[in-house]
């Protein structure tokens, strides 16, 4: 809820002149909101610490798309995707590199200027401008590790697949 009260005012203005100016004056009210379970459940996973965070965030998703690769793997491993000539099983084990990868590549871009300062402040104390450069290239680093992940494995398992046929 929000109250509003608008008043007229003259003030003095640079060249010395008046003029009329509006003061309005806003006065929230704050409501009490309550919270459901979902939302108690957030409000936790949030303050929680980054390993639980991960987690939860990672393992219900990875556990779904490892579903699959289980599935096919025991009882049609030779299931082809979609006319491509791709396996299903290496198509489901890829897509599961790549949402571990992003995960991965994030831990270790949020660990980078950590260890700088660790390894690099032994030598030289001028090293914490460096780590807060790392640190704000810390989304950049992450997406680069990911984008090298998804790579490598894409190509390694190109080359499982052509062995196979």
């Amino acid at each position: 809820m929000m109250r509003m009260r608008a008043s007229l005012t003259t003030a003095l203005v640079a060249d010395g002149r008046r003029r009329q100016i509006q003061e309005i004056e806003v006065t929230l009210i704050a409501k009490k909101v309550s919270v459901n379970g979902l939302g108690r459940f957030y409000d936790k996973v949030v303050n929680s610490s980054i390993i639980t965070r991960y987690l939860v965030y990672v393992l219900p998703v990875a556990l779904l798309l490892a579903a699959p690769i289980v599935i096919f793997a025991i009882y049609n491993p030779h299931a082809i995707f979609a006319n491509t000539g791709v396996r299903v099983t290496l198509f489901w084990l890829w897509i599961e590199i790549v949402w571990l990868s992003i995960w991965v590549s994030k831990l270790v871009a949020k660990a980078v200027p950590w260890v700088f300062m660790f390894l690099c402040g032994v030598v030289s104390s001028g090293t914490r401008k460096y780590a807060l450069i790392l640190k704000s290239v810390e989304i950049p680093l992450s997406l680069v590790g990911w984008a090298m992940t998804c790579l490598v494995a894409f190509t390694a398992i190109a080359r499982i697949e052509r062995r196979h046929t």
